[in-house]
């Protein structure tokens, strides 16, 4: 009845019982390439990621930091859910919906690329690695940092843009030796 298909069918649907219902009587025809999800509703986005476990943990994937706050979570989705509700539904894909979220709040989504170990220059993972008390990791695309317990934060721009190039220029330039020096230029 249906030819080779070509991608899965998953209906959402905010009513429990509606879900289960579904799911019980899908048709035996369909029922190797569909799905059906229950996705709870709630008056705010904030109660949504409270509601929906698996959501936030995809949100948590998507977002520019590693171990992020509630209040940056709600951030990540209110930017896609922006860029979904400005976007033409029926001809957008994943990733250009993700670029589309990204490109206005780059620091939000994580970057797309890879994450590649050799991103700083040699000269400035030398500078950095010698500042007493500095610490930092390349992830999602993103330099994190952190100093002693005074404070941590995250270079708003990803490795891949021009930003982060000028950034590492002026590690050189500057060439700082305490984190007092180091501050300005993370900004």
């Amino acid at each position: 009845m249906f030819p080779d298909h070509q991608s899965d069918v998953c209906l959402v649907v905010s009513d429990k019982d509606c879900c289960d219902w579904l799911e019980n009587n899908m048709p035996s025809e369909i029922h190797h390439f569909s799905r059906v999800e229950h996705f709870g509703f709630a008056e705010s986005l904030s109660k949504v990621l409270l509601l929906e476990t698996d959501f936030i943990e995809h949100i948590k994937y998507l977002c520019a930091l590693d171990d992020p706050e509630p209040d940056k979570l709600e951030c990540v989705a209110s930017v896609l859910c922006a860029a979904w509700s400005h976007s033409e539904k029926s001809r957008i894909s994943v990733m250009e919906l993700l670029t589309k979220a990204q490109t206005p709040y780059p620091s939000y989504i994580r970057s797309l690329e890879l994450d590649k170990e050799d991103i700083l220059r040699p000269e400035v993972k030398d500078i950095l690695d010698n500042i007493p008390g500095f610490s930092y990791k390349l992830s999602k695309g993103f330099l994190h940092w952190s100093f002693l317990n005074y404070g941590k934060g995250s270079f708003p721009c990803s490795y891949e843009t021009e930003e982060f190039r000028r950034f590492q220029e002026r590690v050189i330039k500057y060439n700082p030796v305490i984190f007092d020096d180091l501050e300005n230029l993370l900004v």
